[in-house]
């Protein structure tokens, strides 16, 4: 046995300190680098770390460019609602705020990351801007994409029985019960609380 396999102690590559060859064979022993598993974990994590992929990297290796729309559609996880998703070191994040925040526009916890394109598993930093629920509502509005009125899957009744019900006489109760809806339905029609768009 060489000298070097016949040493009894050794530096440990992570911490320094010195420790001793318990029951290793030769081969493991001259293998051996680090004094527990608490340091043989520390250097392997920092090994692992290193060869990950930065946010950025990961991010634009999951989305294909859709050369009709400009669209750079996420090819991850998507949610119920079609909007990309993914996990990034145990933590989830939507694709559309992490375009955002990457292209220098972080997103604030109580806004979102919304889209001009209605696109919704669209990561295209210039199809996205920071906006509130409300901004979002308006913008799908202003472009006709909101069913509303008889239009709504939820609807129970028609512009023209809310005309009715805005012009006829009585309690809210029985109107209510003409229309077969709430009196607060009713009282809501009536201030334009609901169904404002009606004349």
């Amino acid at each position: 046995m060489d000298a070097e396999m016949s040493q009894a102690t050794k530096n440990c590559v992570e911490c320094g300190c010195l420790f001793t060859r318990r029951s290793q064979g030769a081969a493991q022993w001259a293998a051996a680098k680090f004094c527990s598993l608490l340091c043989f974990g520390v250097d392997y994590s920092r090994n692992f770390e290193a060869k990950r992929p930065l946010l950025r990297d990961f991010f634009h290796a999951r989305y294909v460019i859709d050369p009709q729309t400009g669209c750079w559609n996420w090819q991850g996880t998507l949610s119920r609602q079609g909007y990309g998703e993914f996990r990034w070191r145990g933590t989830s994040y939507r694709a559309s705020r992490i375009a955002l925040e990457l292209d220098g526009r972080p997103v604030p916890a109580d806004l979102h990351a919304c889209h001009h394109c209605d696109n919704p598993a669209c990561v295209r930093p210039s199809h996205l801007y920071v906006g509130t629920s409300k901004d979002n509502a308006r913008d799908a509005a202003d472009r006709g994409l909101l069913r509303r009125g008889e239009l709504h899957p939820q609807a129970k009744l028609t512009e023209s029985q809310v005309r009715k019900i805005r012009s006829a006489v009585g309690t809210l109760k029985v109107i209510a019960a003409q229309f077969d809806v709430s009196p607060s339905a009713v009282s809501f029609i009536r201030k334009r609380k609901s169904w404002a768009h009606v004349p």
